[in-house]
């Protein structure tokens, strides 16, 4: 970024119009990386409204480091299944606390604790005696692919409730996969029985007509992101398309990917077409 265009976009984060301030700080973000010198410098400045953007930035550059390199293999590898479904949680929930959510976690951890699983069809009971179900409607909520709102409600996407269940086996050293098929995702134990959300916990004991798949914490990490990611289209929400789209893509910003009015892809044609039809014949 020229100097002068620099300076003009510090400029403008001192404007009282929130507008203004908004759209320097979009522009500065888009140009420095996330450890640039003069977000610090600028935490500095008397201004206390300069201070206030360049904190506002450093936090929101930090966040977008976070989602770019969210489904790094290692950091995958290195991470449970539940801490990495609850950072997923925050993406969208930025404003709940992670220990409620922990909480939640640890609460349904000892109310399981006083049920003994000996087979899958002992934990598929609980689950279902204890409420856990997948949406009765078709509408699309964004709440059912989040770990902490799942833990809460009872209510959600068969993939989260299938990872609960197999993390409150594990608990009770029994070890369950969880499986994508036909009819939904479920646990399967290692008899390839398998217990789906999605049929109020029902135990299919011949799977071979299925077409099982079975899913790690990658694939369900992205899973759960992509999901996320056409609740934020189908609720036009051009932050959350951006949130997850940069989760998903690893890129630093998605605008050039996404159609208008999210994102700048197939801008060209669309002036090209506004040009012709305003043209004289």
């Amino acid at each position: 970024m020229k100097r002068n265009s620099l300076k003009h976009l510090i400029e403008l984060l001192k404007d009282e119009d929130p507008k203004a301030s908004s759209h320097a700080m979009a522009e500065l973000l888009a140009s420095l990386p996330p450890d640039s010198d003069l977000l610090a410098e600028l935490q500095e400045d008397q201004d206390p409204a300069l201070r206030k953007s360049a904190h506002q930035m450093q936090v929101a550059s930090r966040q977008r480091l976070f989602r770019k390199e969210f489904l790094d293999k290692d950091r995958i590898a290195s991470s449970d299944i539940m801490s990495l479904l609850t950072d997923i949680h925050m993406m969208w929930f930025d404003e709940d606390n992670v220990a409620d959510i922990s909480k939640d976690w640890e609460d349904l951890l000892r109310e399981a604790s006083e049920f003994e699983f000996k087979n899958l069809s002992d934990l598929a009971s609980f689950m279902r005696e204890s409420g856990f179900r997948t949406p009765s409607g078709a509408e699309f909520y964004p709440e059912d692919f989040c770990f902490g709102s799942v833990l809460n409600e009872k209510i959600g996407a068969d993939f989260i409730l299938a990872v609960i269940a197999a993390g409150l086996a594990m608990h009770q050293e029994h070890k369950f996969a969880i499986v994508k098929t036909d009819a939904g995702f479920g646990v399967m134990d290692r008899h390839s029985r398998i217990s789906i959300p999605s049929a109020e916990w029902a135990v299919v004991h011949d799977c071979d007509e299925l077409n099982t798949k079975l899913f790690d914490k990658e694939m369900l990490c992205r899973n759960c992101i992509s999901m996320l990611f056409v609740a934020s289209i189908v609720g036009d929400s051009f932050r959350y398309s951006h949130i997850f789209g940069t989760a998903l893509s690893g890129k630093d910003s998605i605008s050039e990917l996404m159609p208008h009015p999210l994102g700048k892809c197939g801008e060209e044609d669309r002036h090209r077409r506004s040009n012709k039809k305003s043209d004289p014949k």
